[in-house]
């Protein structure tokens, strides 16, 4: 009897053993920081490329996971993420081939995503990481990441640009697209909004311009604040980024707030928009027809800019065009429209050839191709 009780001693003292000697540790990419606008935009993407590194196990797409060193060949390996305020528990289990690999470990997270759309100032969150192999808990480990504000969209970490994540922010299903638009109809520039059915790029020009004369009605202003609490790292940029409705209720749009909500109106009514990113900035574009042969640019920025109208320049080019036969529309909507649309074409052109050869910094962010990808807007939240 004594033999076997020392027998049973041995083995299990060998497997605690072994289950301290097991390197590991909870993984979190974007050094530690958990973006929920990326989380909600990306939820649907389906990756169809089935070539993958072959240490990496479980969900590609995943943020968290563990990284592990495996002890044996072929250990079953399960991972548990325990519940929190933005996550259901989340497991994976798999198996480690190769014995002395390091193998990263990623469960697909059940997200709540309501919790992560409510989000809106950045503050710290714990997780919990807990493994086994073959059946044996080997232990926890709790690692606290900072979460960011709905608001934040990331554009790079470590080299490769995010900046498609702007697409996100374009929400043609905002609820409060439909009293813009009662607004331009307002107007008197056009008796409805059409897209690209009436083959005509007047009637888009006259679409464009009656949002635009709406907006402007509403008094919204440029605002240069961009300023988010976490500051960039070496690896890792944010921008902050105003929903529609926000832009709307404190009359005030940056360069990047403008462009989101001009496009989500003119993919509400048909008009497919562009983004462009140059370095510092952010402008929008529509193509002027449905085969997509011609891009118009706006500076959003020029939105109710009192200083475009004491521009002689500008002023004398709108008095001297004849711009879709336009005349009695001459306001102050129109010379700031049309100062826009020479601003933002000017920076196009002069910027040509780094998009062509598509250098870092400059891109063009085609909405309708975001969302074949399956870059999803942001939904609105409804207030209780």
């Amino acid at each position: 009897m004594k033999a076997i009780y020392f027998a049973s001693l041995a083995i299990l003292t060998a497997a605690n053993t072994v289950q301290s000697q097991v390197k590991w540790e909870p993984l979190n990419e974007f050094d530690g920081q958990i973006f929920p606008s990326m989380l909600l935009s990306i939820a649907t993407v389906n990756i169809t490329n089935t070539q993958s590194d072959p240490n990496q196990i479980g969900d590609r797409l995943s943020t968290h996971g563990i990284s592990i060193v495996n002890p044996s060949k072929n250990s079953r390996v399960k991972v548990v993420i325990g519940k929190n305020a933005l996550i259901q528990e989340s497991s994976f289990e798999g198996l480690l081939e190769k014995a002395g690999v390091e193998y990263n470990v990623r469960p697909k997270i059940n997200w709540d995503y309501d919790a992560l759309r409510a989000v809106k100032q950045s503050k710290p969150i714990n997780f919990v990481f807990s493994l086994s192999l073959d059946g044996k808990e080997v232990g926890s480990k709790t690692k606290t990441f900072r979460v960011r504000s709905i608001n934040d969209c990331l554009l790079f970490y470590k080299g490769t640009p995010f900046s498609f994540l702007f697409a996100a922010y374009v929400n043609e299903d905002h609820p409060g697209i439909d009293d813009l638009l009662k607004d331009a109809l307002k107007t008197g520039i056009v008796s409805s909004f059409d897209g690209y059915q009436s083959n005509d790029p007047a009637q888009v020009y006259r679409q464009v311009l009656a949002i635009w004369t709406a907006l402007q009605n509403q008094k919204i202003k440029y605002s240069s604040i961009t300023q988010t609490a976490s500051e960039p790292t070496q690896t890792l940029f944010s921008q902050h980024v105003r929903f529609l409705d926000e832009s709307i209720k404190f009359a005030q749009a940056n360069c990047v707030d403008g462009s989101v909500l001009m496009a989500s109106i003119l993919r509400k009514i048909g008009i497919d928009p562009v983004l462009v990113l140059i370095p510092g900035h952010c402008y929008v574009g529509y193509y002027a027809d449905e085969e997509h042969k011609g891009v118009i640019y706006l500076e959003t920025t020029l939105l109710g800019n009192e200083a475009v109208l004491k521009n002689a320049k500008v002023t004398a080019l709108v008095e001297s065009t004849d711009l879709f036969n336009l005349q009695s529309s001459r306001t102050h909507s129109q010379i700031t429209f049309d100062a826009a649309i020479q601003s933002a074409n000017e920076n196009s052109q002069k910027y040509r050839s780094q998009f062509e050869a598509h250098v870092p910094g400059y891109f063009l962010i085609k909405i309708k191709e975001a969302r074949q990808y399956g870059i999803m807007p942001i939904h609105f939240e409804t207030k209780p």
